[in-house]
């Protein structure tokens, strides 16, 4: 518990050291800054670029630098391999927009970077002058033709597309050093040189331009989408002209005297949303309406940066939007700074002397009342600050007292309770001051009211207490650890958060149950550091940990323990500590804690995550009471700011950056081997149906990836499988970015990876890497098939040899001894045949019967399987032998027995038993079932219409039945079945007695 104590007092020290940094108006997120200490190869960015990918592209003195939002990848001056830049300081980055190819103007001239071969290609202006070129390349640009333009320190350049030559557009006389170029809808083409603004008619190249703002220093311009020229110069500031009209009007000339931050203008650049950019040597001016020039805001990084002495990371040089909304900024001397100006939601108030705030609560008249190191501060419902609230001798013990730690305003009779680490308090409404009440001395971390007024008191070492304010009474004191937050359910019932567990007190019985997390016990509480209670709906709570994120609780009287469950476990909230949740007017609730904001919908489905660059606090927010006004607005006590925000207007964006391979990487015993590099390929993607096809020696394989998230990189998580292997999802943060698998088994596998948005949202779809591992030869259906066919075939060899001398022997042996078993085989099957077999009829006879019924009989002694014997005799047989001969009647008895064997089932035993007679054994039958047969037999018999050497005989059958079950031998059956015969000719003949 000692351990716990000091974890929890060093989490909520570090909470309370920080500052509140925003204000309550409109503002910038913090941007985030990038120098070499990142990666980047230099410190000065002179142009920024976005490829078809997706990727950052800055221009620095040490060549290029490709980003991804995580690194930085350089590209300088050629190596030893001949690929590189011809020279490292660049000027200008310009992407083909057909090809994808990356132009570079550097002080040695024009490079190409080629998507499809990853080479650096070096491109002369003047083919004459190949090898002896001294050109230094400051701009590149393609028109609305795809026409190439390119401004340098000899001029301008024109290669017309489809062309590889080079139209120099200046003359020797005049080379203008060109910065900047533009290009009009009417087809002309502006250029800014140190001399002035230049204006070249498109389709007359041999008309002198028209130069305006001679003799001045221009350094850049921009045409706007109302086809309005802007200007930069160095020192006169910023003019805007109509070039709708035949000659240029101008319409303004903003410098530092009329709102220009900086009369020195590097770039300009128009957004999305309309706005205009104007980077300046102090930072930027920003045009929300291009139309209004009197009215800009004035950006300046607002990210605290460690910098040289004398060197102003406000001198913005470049300026670039991407593509998802992110707004790139490149200084002259501290890297490149990264803001994302619209995905600011969640607004920040700043108190006087950068006040923390710790609790907040709110009022009955729309107020938010919060407390922090200098007393209470009042949020009035219009945003306005009231303030602060403190006791009347701020000297000695009172300054101590001014730090406060909780505030409740009690919506009983409107009190407004304080707490400090030196007891308690209320603010006077008429003196607007704090006063001090008898229950003091104990240090408070949080308080609340129940129903009837009473307070209950949590304090860091003095335990829970139960305290009646009118009297001054307390009621109940409960030794627990520091208490972090209290739930009063109703009149007895209260639950008690602490960092010894969790506490659920009955103030009128005065009696508690303590819930404690058990290691041995997965369903006990789940950390003994609960930061957070409160109630969703009757016997469900959420329940707030230290460090183990934010669980569900549902506990009523009719269960002896609680039941948790933890919510969203693959979740970034599932590692934080949580500070407090509240439900907003949009249904949802909002979690904060240590890394941030997070909205979980009313099922528990789903959650969004919002981080710094949403305006979240930095640090994450205090373990306290959210609060919400009367007009539904949200309040949180974080870390590095107090914020608000409206949840109906908090939009959690669909958009997913883009995920992309960037390195795939295979080991073997011989060698490693890189299969993909995007840093030797960096403009080059992997088509969709790529499949990575690895061989038998391939031990293991590294695959690489990353999200193209600008904004907020860190938010991103990603998730892969690999099909075939393991269909779980694995989980990876946005460090690592990489998966490896090692010893594949032959065969064929996906592997699927998927992001998540910078709010925790993962994406519908994956991408899907196809992997094919190689069978070794020795392995392959092929060879396994051959090695067995010659193992056969030596094996076969082996045998021959060996056997070859006793071969003709065995013959020999085998030959005589096969002719007298066959011999003796052929005797004895005849023997049989006569022993068992009726020659004539060729059923049993009488003694095969005999065997094959006593069978049946054992079996029925066995197993109570009856049978039943029937005996058929052929009708008036004599007259048949005396009338036609004995060789006729011998026919009629071959087609009976015949007739008598097919009408019966296949399990039945037909046998001739002597004479005319046949007998038939039914298994498995009782005398009903053996008397249908019978029927069966004797219909089929009666029908016969026998022709013999001419004459027409028609026998008939009479039979008798007799079942087993009634006898105690098989004969007695057999006598009954005789007697039955006998009584069935008795009875007129072609008849079955039973």
């Amino acid at each position: 518990m000692k351990k716990t104590w000091e974890v929890f007092c060093c989490f909520v020290i570090w909470f309370s050291s920080q500052d509140v940094l925003s204000k309550a108006s409109h503002q910038f997120p913090q941007s985030r800054f990038y120098s070499t200490q990142h990666g980047l190869s230099q410190a000065s960015i002179y142009d920024i670029e976005e490829d078809s990918n997706g990727y950052i592209w800055f221009a620095t003195q040490l060549g290029i630098n490709r980003f991804d939002g995580y690194e930085f990848v350089s590209f300088g001056q050629k190596t030893e391999d001949g690929n590189g830049l011809s020279g490292s300081y660049v000027f200008d980055l310009e992407i083909d927009p057909n090809k994808g190819d990356l132009y570079v103007g550097n002080i040695n001239g024009l490079d190409v970077l080629e998507q499809q071969s990853g080479q650096f290609r070096h491109i002369y202006l003047d083919s004459s002058k190949s090898g002896n070129e001294q050109y230094i390349v400051r701009k590149i640009k393609f028109d609305a033709e795809n026409n190439l333009w390119v401004g340098s320190s000899k001029g301008l350049f024109y290669r017309p597309v489809g062309s590889s030559e080079f139209k120099k557009i200046t003359n020797e006389q005049t080379p203008y050093n060109v910065y900047d170029l533009g290009f009009d809808k009417k087809g002309n083409v502006w250029a800014t040189t140190k001399s002035g603004l230049l204006k070249f008619d498109k389709q007359n190249f041999n008309k002198p331009p028209t130069v305006l703002l001679a003799n001045k220093n221009v350094s850049t311009l921009f045409i706007d989408s109302e086809q309005k020229l802007w200007v930069g110069t160095n020192g006169y500031g910023l003019f805007k002209y109509n070039i709708n009209d035949q000659q240029p009007i101008l319409i303004e000339n903003i410098s530092t005297h009329n709102g220009l931050v900086d009369s020195i203008v590097n770039d300009i650049h128009q957004m999305s949303d309309g706005s205009i950019w104007i980077a300046t040597a102090d930072g930027a001016s920003i045009f929300t309406d291009p139309n209004d020039l009197l009215d800009s805001t004035v950006f300046k990084s607002n990210e605290n940066i460690e910098v040289d002495e004398g060197i102003n990371h406000h001198n913005i040089r470049s300026l670039l939007e991407s593509k998802n909304g992110v707004i790139f900024f490149g200084t002259i001397d501290s890297g490149v700074g990264v803001i994302d100006p619209g995905k600011t939601l969640i607004k920040s108030l700043e108190f006087k002397n950068r006040d923390s705030i710790y609790f907040v609560t709110s009022g009955n008249n729309g107020e938010i009342w919060a407390s922090g190191t200098s007393g209470v501060w009042k949020v009035n419902s219009d945003l306005s600050i009231e303030g602060p609230f403190q006791y009347a001798n701020n000297g000695g013990n009172n300054l101590a007292q001014n730090k406060l730690t909780a505030v409740y305003y009690s919506k009983l009779d409107g009190t407004l309770w304080v707490a400090s680490k030196l007891g308690l308090s209320k603010l006077n409404e008429e003196t607007q001051l704090l006063e001090t009440l008898p229950f003091k001395s104990v240090p408070i971390y949080t308080l609340t009211e129940d129903e009837l007024g009473m307070l209950w008191i949590g304090s860091y070492d003095n335990g829970l207490f139960y305290y009646d304010p009118k009297n001054n009474d307390v009621i109940l004191n409960i030794d627990t650890p520091l208490v972090t937050e209290i739930l009063s359910l109703n009149k007895e019932q209260t639950w008690v958060a602490t960092i010894g567990g969790l506490y659920l007190v009955n103030s009128v019985t005065k009696h508690f149950e303590h819930f404690s997390h058990d290691p041995d016990d997965p369903s006990s509480l789940p950390h003994n550091v609960i930061t957070w209670i409160s109630e969703i709906s009757p016997g469900n709570y959420f329940l707030g940990t230290q460090g183990k994120g934010l669980w569900h609780m549902r506990y009523d009287e009719s269960m002896k323990a609680p039941i948790f469950e933890q919510l969203f476990a693959d979740s970034a909230i599932s590692k934080s500590s949580i500070g407090g949740v509240i439900k907003g007017s949009d249904n949802g609730y909002w979690a904060a804690s240590s890394r941030g904001l997070s909205r979980i919908n009313e099922s528990f489905t789903l959650i969004d995550h919002y981080s710094q660059n949403d305006g979240v606090s930095i640090g994450g927010y205090y373990i306290a009471r959210p609060a919400e006004n009367e007009a539904g607005l949200l309040f949180f006590a974080g870390v590095n700011s107090f914020n608000y925000f409206d949840p109906m207007t908090i939009n959690t964006s669909t958009d997913f950056p883009a995920l992309e391979l960037t390195k795939i990487k295979t080991l073997s015993l011989e060698s490693e081997d890189d299969i993909y590099d995007a840093k030797k390929a960096p403009l080059k993607e992997l088509p969709n149906d790529y499949e990575l096809v690895l061989e038998p020696n391939n031990l293991m394989v590294t695959i690489e990836f990353t999200s193209l998230e600008y904004g907020s990189p860190k938010s991103i998580q990603y998730a892969y499988k690999l099909k075939g292997f393991d269909n779980r999802w694995q989980y990876v943060d946005s460090i690592s970015r990489s998966v490896l698998f090692t010893n594949l088994l032959p065969g064929h596998y996906e592997l699927e990876i998927k992001n998540t948005n910078r709010h925790g949202v993962w994406a519908t779809k994956a991408n899907v890497l196809s992997i094919v591992v190689k069978t070794p030869w020795w392995k392959t259906t092929e060879f396994i098939f051959l090695s067995v066919i010659l193992f056969f075939v030596f094996t076969y060899l082996i045998y021959r040899w060996r056997t070859y001398n006793l071969h003709q022997q065995a013959i020999a042996l085998n030959s005589l001894v096969d002719s007298k078993t066959k011999d003796l085989k052929h005797a004895n099957e005849q023997l049989r045949i006569l022993t068992v077999k009726d020659s004539l009829t060729q059923l049993m006879n009488r003694r095969g019967f005999t065997e094959r019924s006593n069978q049946e009989f054992e079996k029925y002694q066995r197993d109570k399987n009856a049978f039943c014997i029937c005996l058929f005799d052929i009708d008036k047989f004599k007259n048949i032998n005396d009338t036609y001969g004995h060789s006729i009647g011998d026919n009629v008895l071959v087609e009976v027995a015949n007739t008598i064997k097919s009408s019966v089932r296949g399990c039945d035993v037909v046998a001739r038993w002597g004479g005319e007679e046949f007998i038939v054994l039914f298994p498995n039958v009782d005398l009903s079932k053996a008397n249908d047969i019978a029927e069966r037999v004797r219909l089929s018999v009666s029908s016969l219409e026998l022709v013999v050497k001419g004459i027409k005989i028609s026998p008939t059958i009479s039979g008798g039945i007799a079942s087993i079950e009634k006898f105690n031998s098989l004969d007695e059956c057999i006598n009954c079945a005789d007697d039955l015969l006998y009584k069935a000719k008795d009875l007129g003949r072609n008849r079955v007695c039973l």
